[in-house]
């Protein structure tokens, strides 16, 4: 509120008035609207979701389980910073959108502040920022652009380059137990054989059924013995 208006934009305002002398007397607002909240937008893909041009299948609007036709799984977010030498992990729902998309609203005390950012799947092998994000009040990261954008674990390559060069979580880690390997398999072999229908965390390639399909994409990335790589 100043000289009776209200503004809530930034910007730079005048108010002219007449001095005490009669002479013309103009004030100046320098005003500047600091959010009490911070965006943190993310951009991640899943490999078994992965339809090309850079969406995915929409599996929770394809169950029914959204109404939004471009709604694709929940995902857990995880930031984590190792500030005074003791670990600090925050966690967050949010849910992922066909185009890779993630929204999360953050308090105001996180700003420059410098988190490690994770991204928690049902069926994917959970992943980690290569480095530590100074969070802004607007703050965005991408790790579609380069597989340098992940965590690795030494050996293998942080993520899945696609055929048309986007890069990918791994499929595949059924049990959320780190890594890919047979008793994932085994479990989505059982699956398979009871044709299991739905939200099913076999359902690696997510076209709502559990299948060879879905076999053969988690026998590739078990066969590289990857695991999930954590900060801290």
């Amino acid at each position: 509120l100043w000289h009776g208006n209200y503004y809530s934009v930034s910007g730079n305002y005048f108010f002219v008035s007449n001095n005490t002398n009669g002479c013309d007397s103009i004030e100046q607002l320098v005003l500047q609207m600091i959010p009490c909240s911070i965006n943190l937008t993310l951009k991640a893909i899943l490999e078994g979701y992965y339809i090309g041009n850079g969406n995915m299948r929409t599996l929770l609007y394809d169950l029914g389980a959204s109404t939004n036709d471009d709604e694709v799984d929940s995902l857990t977010i995880i930031l984590a910073n190792n500030a005074n030498a003791q670990t600090q992990y925050f966690e967050y729902q949010t849910i992922l959108k066909n185009d890779g998309t993630l929204n999360l609203i953050l308090p105001d005390s996180f700003v420059n502040k410098s988190f490690f950012i994770g991204v928690r799947s049902r069926n994917h092998l959970e992943t980690w920022s290569s480095n530590a994000v100074v969070i802004s009040y607007q703050t965005h990261y991408d790790f579609t652009s380069s597989e340098t954008k992940a965590l690795s674990d030494g050996v293998n390559p942080s993520m899945k380059q696609m055929a048309d060069g986007t890069y990918a979580f791994y499929v595949g880690d059924i049990n959320s137990d780190g890594t890919i390997d047979l008793f994932d398999l085994q479990q989505t072999e059982n699956d398979a054989a009871q044709f299991l229908y739905g939200y099913q965390y076999s359902d690696a390639n997510g076209d709502t059924v559990t299948d060879l399909f879905d076999l053969q994409m988690i026998e590739n990335n078990s066969s590289l013995f990857i695991f999930s790589t954590i900060p801290f």
